[in-house]
């Protein structure tokens, strides 16, 4: 699921990077050549309420089924390069494609999320502030060089899809 996130979330934020930056989700750290890097740090369960009633054509009960989950995934998201200038640029083609499209494009979806159907929206500088991001323990304990950051938080639907096959459908 997290992997289908991800490839996601990389679709959607290269097709507003300059040609040539690197989209990474390793650990925080300066690496060579321009990247945007997008640390998973934190994953929350949203609490569904109990079982919800299926009823029938005529009204009647007719079973339970669970709720669709969701799940809170916020990402340390760090720009490396030359110097701070042009971190700063990178971060800042990261905002202008979240004004541009906050919300997935379909065609940026891959495997479940396609399934599903639900647009997948994406939240910059919520959740947690950078200042806040960059002294979590962590992030404090990958021993993280001060860099400019920012966070970005999504909340993709599970549904009963059966995840234990998803590497067989591809990352299509």
């Amino acid at each position: 699921m997290i992997e289908e996130v991800d490839a996601s979330v990389a679709a959607w934020l290269g097709a507003g990077l300059p040609a040539g930056v690197a989209i990474s989700f390793d650990r925080p750290r300066s690496r060579p050549g321009p990247s945007i890097g997008l640390f998973l740090f934190r994953i929350r369960a949203e609490q569904p309420g109990g079982p919800l009633r299926v009823r029938d054509g005529d009204g009647r009960l007719s079973g339970t089924r669970l709720p669709v989950r969701h799940y809170r995934l916020s990402y340390l998201v760090t720009a490396s390069a030359v110097d701070g200038r042009a971190e700063h640029r990178l971060l800042g083609a990261v905002l202008m494609r979240h004004a541009e499209a906050p919300v997935l494009p379909e065609d940026c979806l891959r495997g479940f999320l396609r399934e599903v159907g639900t647009p997948l929206s994406l939240t910059l500088g919520a959740d947690v502030t950078p200042l806040e991001s960059m002294r979590s323990p962590v992030v404090l304990s990958l021993t993280v060089p001060v860099t400019p950051a920012l966070t970005a938080v999504t909340t993709p639907a599970v549904t009963g899809i059966d995840l234990r096959h998803a590497e067989n459908r591809g990352s299509s």
